[in-house]
């Protein structure tokens, strides 16, 4: 996990934990911090550089750890609740469950918020600009955060703008909205470069550690997915078979 990445959560959980302050509830009032950007709306930011290529590994995905914010303390980087790993998107919240299931037996279920980090690396075919797609899919009333780091630039929210304490701008979905983001990265020369994708989605405004029994199945369903617009793309698509690699274990 990267030390942006890191940063990320820290600040985001902290804000989670926190109690309800007069600055939360004025945000509320003012409405979600994107709320300038319509549904479906394409948003594009100023392409960024990444830095340069890492070695080629095999396994194909993203390998994706769920963590509980109460975990987080001061920094230190928290301990996965399960591991688990993501070969076709969208990717959904039920996906730690259905490991924890597997795991330890069809009863099993964790109510607790948690939030999904991931790591992998890209192969770029060719130097040139690449664009990421961040989609998010909700069957309720949805707010979600997302940090994206492709080599070491981060694209998600994007790199120039400013963020009240470091946490990204609340993505809100009324229920079966679909909302669409567009971030785009120079790459300089053909290899393989780090992809980190850090997102957590809650019920309504503000996440409580816990995910009412009502607001689970709902919760579980919220969709996040990825694609990649390549140099010779015109329109986004979903990773071929070898494009998104897992890092080798540490």
């Amino acid at each position: 996990m990267s030390p942006a990445t890191l940063a990320f959560l820290a600040e985001l959980f902290r804000w989670t934990l926190a109690p309800l302050n007069p600055a939360d509830y004025a945000d509320t009032l003012r409405g979600p911090r994107d709320g300038g950007i319509p549904p479906f709306a394409m948003v594009g930011a100023r392409p960024g550089g990444a830095a340069a290529p890492t070695e080629q590994v095999s396994a194909s995905g993203m390998a994706f750890e769920a963590l509980l914010p109460q975990k987080l303390r001061g920094g230190d980087v928290p301990v996965p609740v399960v591991a688990f790993s993501v070969e076709r998107w969208p990717l959904t919240f039920g996906l730690h469950n259905a490991r924890i299931r597997a795991e330890a037996g069809r009863a099993a279920v964790l109510d607790q918020w948690v939030a999904y980090a991931g790591r992998g690396r890209f192969k770029a075919l060719q130097s040139g600009s690449y664009t990421f797609n961040l989609t998010f899919r909700s069957p309720r009333e949805t707010s979600c955060y997302a940090f994206l780091v492709f080599g070491g630039a981060e694209l998600f929210p994007d790199h120039d703008r400013t963020i009240r304490r470091k946490v990204p701008p609340r993505i809100v979905m009324a229920p079966g909205e679909r909302r669409v983001f567009q971030r785009g990265v120079t790459v300089p020369v053909a290899g393989v470069y780090d992809l980190e994708l850090t997102v957590g989605c809650h019920p309504g405004r503000k996440p409580d550690v816990r995910i009412e029994r009502g607001e689970l199945e709902a919760w579980q369903a919220v969709e996040v997915g990825l694609q990649v617009i390549t140099p010779g793309d015109r329109a986004p698509r979903d990773f071929t078979a070898g494009e998104l690699v897992q890092p080798l274990p540490q």
